[in-house]
């Protein structure tokens, strides 16, 4: 077997890169009127079930949310450093 490896010319890769080009070309042009209704059938379904999730967990998240700033800023009027920054990184 043969070990030598030779370097291609710029000629040759630009042969081939044209030859790949042409290639994906020709099968892009015939799919391009897929494509948008393929887009519509895998998104959409993927948005309602986005926006399901997210009105299911706001009932849930959005109390706990409040709840923690509550507490946070209860704390900082007590005077003890919030639970997010320990006490060393307030600069004090």
């Amino acid at each position: 077997m043969d070990e030598r490896f030779e370097t291609p010319s710029a000629a040759d890769l630009a042969d081939r890169v044209g030859a790949l080009s042409a290639g994906l070309g020709i099968l892009t042009v015939p799919l391009f009127p897929l494509a948008l209704p393929l887009i519509l059938l895998t998104i959409a379904p993927l948005a309602v079930l986005a926006v399901a999730g997210l009105l299911l967990a706001l009932p849930i998240l959005l109390p706990l949310w409040l709840a923690r700033r509550v507490m946070a800023a209860l704390g900082r009027r007590r005077g003890r450093p919030s639970p997010r920054r320990p006490a060393y990184a307030s600069g004090r």
